[in-house]
C-alpha cells in the first residue's frame, strides 16, 4: 500500500503555526533557543520541547489563535480526497503539538 507523508507547518498551512504560536504566546527567551536551533546546538524536537515548555496559553488560547489565523493551503483538501479516492494512506507528520495540529 502506497503512504504519503505529509509535514504539517509550512506544508498544510500555509506559513509556520508553531512561529506564531510561540510569538503570540512565548516569552522573549525563546528568541535565543531559536538562534540556538538555526546553529545547529539543539535538534528540532529539543528545540520544541524547551520553547514550547515557555508558552504560556492554555488550549482554547491556542486553538482560538490557529483557527482565526493559520490558513491551508489552496487545493489541500482535493489531494487528502485523491489520497484517499486511489487508496493512498495519508499521514501527518510533525515535531509541533498534536493540540493545534488537530
Amino acid at each position: 500500500m502506497l503512504m504519503v507523508q505529509c509535514d504539517f507547518d509550512g506544508t498544510i498551512t500555509d506559513g509556520i503555526v508553531s512561529e506564531l504560536i510561540r510569538e503570540d504566546f512565548g516569552p522573549p527567551e525563546l528568541r535565543a533557543m531559536e538562534e540556538e536551533y538555526v546553529a545547529g546546538k539543539l535538534s528540532v524536537e529539543e528545540s520544541n520541547i524547551r520553547q514550547f515548555a515557555l508558552v504560556r496559553a492554555g488550549s482554547e488560547e491556542i486553538e482560538d489563535l490557529v483557527l482565526g489565523g493559520v490558513v491551508v493551503r489552496y487545493a489541500f483538501d482535493e489531494f487528502v480526497d485523491y489520497c484517499r479516492g486511489e487508496g493512498i494512506r495519508f499521514a501527518v507528520v510533525s515535531s509541533g503539538l498534536d493540540l493545534y495540529i488537530n
